[in-house]
């Protein structure tokens, strides 16, 4: 009977080492510069070519109520995966068409958590005969935790999304698809400028609990179309988490809040929201309560908006240049610890594996740069330092149409924490890594 015993814990522990073997590697840190990733990257951009100056840019704007058919768990919190109660302020995929001529180019906001990689991977599809593809279209989400999910497959993707639907996936790419459509149907001759406005007291660093490393600019676009139309593109870092957990009903949070304001000015006809470097940055007026904290903060940021606009530098631009480029990331690191992390085939299977990239739109002297994560704020001082000295005024968004997790600050990677430990998924060095891609994307368009 002991011999059958001995036997089987010989053999159970056999089981557990070769599972773990299987399962369980070291985490790789080596240095960034040798890694094949990196370089495959970086000789891809050194390839790529900027199209001349075309003529004026026109400008055109549409917008898509997102509503899907029948109702959807809301993405993100997990206590909501049962089907929102109903729609308390629509949600809408939002686009602008810019088109000099020699050259097109599409610029998407969505009122959801993401853009989803789902509806990325059919969207050519839908933009068949168009003139738009991934190639010149710019995409990006107004991160609100309120909002419509079942767009991402997958054991993660549903914890974050509910469960999986591919028709919500076909609705979601239908309207994007419709949106550029309309707006492409109307572009005028317009007036470009770009204006950014301290507003440091509107954000705070949650992963370090400060308020000093921080992305604290409320950036935004002013189009002015020569038939006396006005839009807006605005971006900011703060997260729009006001609403979440026990709220059943689609909404879109501040950024909405903020767009209603700006539409509502006889002086401006379409507005939209791209969320910012989000990773780390919590909203102010928290402690306010949901409710009132998200109408507060609207509100601060409109009025930024009111108080810089007849100081906003108009001018005609010819420039215009999009790029996609896909980015290569080594091998997913999901972590146990700073030591062990999952092997990479289990972390495919729990997480995808979508093709990754960055992409860029040029419009004259400002530089929209899309990522592909929670682009932490903590490193935008540095890009924007890079942008003024190379001429440029520059623009962080996330949420590109893949998403990686959060790529955070180098100096947090061992922090035991939600965004550093749970949702950092490729490893070190990849705060460093994507600044220096953002840099000569800038230069290279």
């Amino acid at each position: 009977m002991k011999k059958k015993l001995l036997w089987a814990a010989l053999i159970l522990i056999g089981l557990l080492i070769v599972f773990m073997a299987s399962t369980i590697t070291t985490v790789y840190d080596g240095p960034l510069e040798e890694t094949a990733h990196y370089q495959a990257t970086m000789q891809r951009l050194d390839a790529f070519a900027p199209k001349p100056d075309g003529d004026t840019v026109k400008v055109g704007w549409a917008k898509v109520n997102l509503e899907p058919p029948y109702p959807t768990p809301i993405a993100i919190d997990a206590k909501r995966k049962k089907s929102y109660e109903y729609v308390l302020d629509s949600i809408y995929a939002r686009a602008f068409v810019f088109d000099n001529g020699l050259g097109k180019a599409a610029f998407v906001t969505v009122d959801m958590l993401i853009f989803p990689p789902s509806v990325t991977a059919v969207l050519n599809d839908s933009l068949t005969g168009t003139g738009f593809s991934l190639e010149n279209t710019f995409l990006t989400a107004t991160h609100t935790h309120s909002s419509i999910g079942a767009w991402a497959p997958g054991t993660v993707g549903e914890i974050f999304a509910g469960e999986y639907d591919p028709a919500i996936v076909a609705h979601i790419a239908h309207c994007v698809a419709q949106a550029i459509r309309t707006a492409n149907q109307d572009v005028v001759k317009a007036q470009i400028g770009f204006n950014k406005m301290d507003s440091k007291e509107l954000v705070y660093n949650r992963l370090l609990n400060d308020s000093i490393n921080i992305d604290p600019w409320f950036r935004y676009l002013r189009i002015t179309r020569d038939d006396g139309k006005n839009g807006v593109i605005s971006s900011f870092s703060a997260h729009a988490t006001f609403l979440h957990d026990s709220v059943m009903k689609v909404h879109r949070d501040y950024p909405g809040l903020l767009v209603n304001n700006l539409e509502d000015m006889p002086i401006i006809d379409f507005a939209a929201f791209a969320g910012g470097a989000m990773g780390s940055m919590g909203p102010a007026h928290l402690e306010k309560g949901p409710w009132l904290g998200m109408e507060q903060l609207a509100s601060d940021l409109f009025y930024k908006v009111m108080q810089s606009w007849n100081n906003t530098e108009m001018r005609y631009l010819t420039q215009l240049n999009s790029i996609y480029l896909p980015i290569d990331l080594g091998e997913q690191q999901v972590r146990l610890s700073n030591t062990f992390r999952i092997r990479p085939w289990v972390a495919r299977w729990l997480f995808g594996d979508n093709p990754h990239f960055i992409s860029g739109l040029r419009l004259g002297d400002i530089m929209l740069v899309g990522t592909p994560c929670d682009f932490s704020g903590e490193l935008i001082a540095e890009l924007d330092s890079f942008s003024t000295a190379n001429g440029t005024q520059l623009m962080v968004t996330s949420f590109n149409g893949d998403f990686v997790g959060y790529i955070t600050h180098d100096r947090h990677y061992e922090m035991d924490a939600y965004e550093t430990r749970t949702m950092n998924w490729f490893g070190p060095h990849n705060g460093r890594y994507f600044q220096e891609v953002i840099k000569k994307i800038t230069k290279q368009l």
